[in-house]
């Protein structure tokens, strides 16, 4: 029963952030890896002791692996906030001020790691629908995104001369294939009661 408290920690000051994005800006793609192997583990937790050693000689403090990586996993979190809230404020009507800008630090997150920042948009659902010009906020002008298994039909360039071939499908829908120049994407549709 007579456990310590844990002693708060001091609070990150704006300069050791920026020097914390800037380690981890340098070796992102080891800290970022997706992959879960042992050896890609091992590597990151690695990375993040060394990221410590080196944040720890330059501001003086004695910061853990864990508030580290804790303090980047907040920087990431805030900026998504930040950035989703500017992109809100953008689709509202009625006019007004225009909406804050995301913060130069919120950036500077966003461009260490784009992929965690992919606004994924359905050409089919207008309300899904983001403009392109929003995608500019993040610096990237041809952001190409890749369907994952959130998105049910990745959007079509309708420029593109895509081939389209209605076959019978299986049960009692439709499949219908696009082909593209880049990928093939099968289609389903509801079925037709002409083609049963």
């Amino acid at each position: 029963m007579s456990q310590e408290k844990r002693k708060r920690s001091e609070n990150w000051s704006t300069e050791e952030k920026d020097i914390l994005r800037e380690m981890i800006g340098q070796s992102h793609h080891i800290i970022e890896n997706r992959c879960t192997k042992a050896s890609s583990n091992n590597k990151k937790t690695q990375e993040w002791k060394d990221i410590t050693k080196r944040l720890n000689e330059l501001t003086g403090k004695c910061r853990s692996d864990g508030d580290v990586k804790l303090a980047w996993k907040r920087m990431k979190l805030t900026a998504k906030a930040n950035l989703s809230t500017h992109w809100q404020d953008l689709g509202k009507t009625g006019g007004g001020n225009k909406p804050k800008s995301p913060s130069q630090e919120d950036l500077a997150t966003i461009n260490i790691v784009p992929g965690d920042f992919i606004v994924e948009y359905n050409n089919f659902d207008s309300d899904a629908m983001r403009p392109v010009a929003e995608l500019n906020v993040l610096g990237h002008k041809n952001i190409e995104i890749e369907a994952g298994p959130s998105t049910a039909v990745p959007p079509l360039d309708l420029k593109e001369n895509n081939e389209v071939q209605a076959e019978k499908g299986q049960g009692t829908s439709n499949n219908v294939n696009v082909e593209t120049t880049t990928k093939k994407r099968v289609l389903c549709t509801n079925s037709d009661p002409k083609n049963k």
